[in-house]
């Protein structure tokens, strides 16, 4: 019958010497883009606030013809929703 108690010693040994190695902390920054914002039309009836996939950016919609700038790695989410339209800061809304 074999004991335990050697396997637990051993896992005990090992993990006195995995805490005492440094440790590395990596923080995560956000990509410079030299890519043009591209600005967004909304064409909903009601407010709306999407949150930026890429950058994590909130951006609020607040009424029909609102026109947002929006940053690059966002605006191909931003695309794919049917109430947004890809347009420029200097452009006439439609409503």
């Amino acid at each position: 019958m074999n004991c335990c108690g050697k396997k637990r010693q051993a896992w005990l040994a090992e993990e006195k010497n995995t805490k005492s190695q440094p440790t590395v902390e990596v923080h995560a920054q956000k990509a410079p883009t030299d890519q043009p914002t591209r600005w967004f039309e909304y064409r909903g009836n009601n407010q709306l606030t999407i949150k930026g996939i890429g950058t994590g950016t909130p951006y609020h919609f607040k009424f029909k013809g609102d026109k947002l700038p929006v940053d690059y790695r966002d605006s191909f989410a931003f695309m794919a929703e049917r109430e947004l339209k890809v347009t420029s800061a200097d452009q006439e809304s439609r409503y």
